[in-house]
């Protein structure tokens, strides 16, 4: 999973420089965007995170959009790190 490459404008891309991560991203029907797996501070902290979105147009058909997966990353991993 470390090697996924689909997670590079997901999940990677709300980690801070330096963090690595093993991670299976997946998409459905309703711009559902799902991403799950473990980031690595460089310090080798493991921290397990799921995000899972979708949109709230009720179109089948809706575009993906990454935003909230890397939004959503960026806070976590932010939130993570304030927690002594």
């Amino acid at each position: 999973m470390r090697a996924s490459i689909t997670s590079d404008t997901r999940m990677r891309a709300g980690l801070p420089p330096g963090w690595v991560a093993a991670d299976k991203s997946g998409a459905g029907y309703f711009a559902t965007v799902n991403d799950a797996g473990v980031v690595w501070s460089p310090e080798g902290e493991p921290l397990v995170l799921v995000i899972l979105s979708d949109t709230t147009t009720g179109d089948v058909d809706a575009p993906f959009d990454n935003t909230p997966i890397v939004d959503t990353t960026v806070a976590l991993v932010s939130a993570m790190r304030a927690v002594p």
